[in-house]
């Protein structure tokens, strides 16, 4: 089985992965992607850095009555290496 993590200089991290593997920035930063898996019947490893330079949303402001639910689209304004 494939085992994923994220490491990073800062607390908390930028990003977070779940067990499917789905990345997600939450806040500015960097972070390194590992996964540690078997390859051939030996262990192996990948890493790829992540730089998270910001996150936004497609409206600035929202106003919601009680028990009313909005959607909001996340733009990740970041790099992958």
């Amino acid at each position: 089985p494939s085992v994923l993590g994220i490491t990073s200089p800062t607390i908390p991290a930028p990003a977070t992965v779940d067990a499917r593997g789905l990345v997600t920035a939450v806040a500015p930063g960097l972070a390194v992607l590992t996964a540690t898996f078997t390859l051939g019947g030996q262990p192996a490893t990948a890493s790829v850095p992540i730089t998270v330079l910001g996150i936004t949303l497609d409206a600035p402001r929202a106003t919601l009555d009680v028990g009313a639910a909005m959607t909001l689209r996340p733009t990740l304004v970041g790099d992958s290496a």
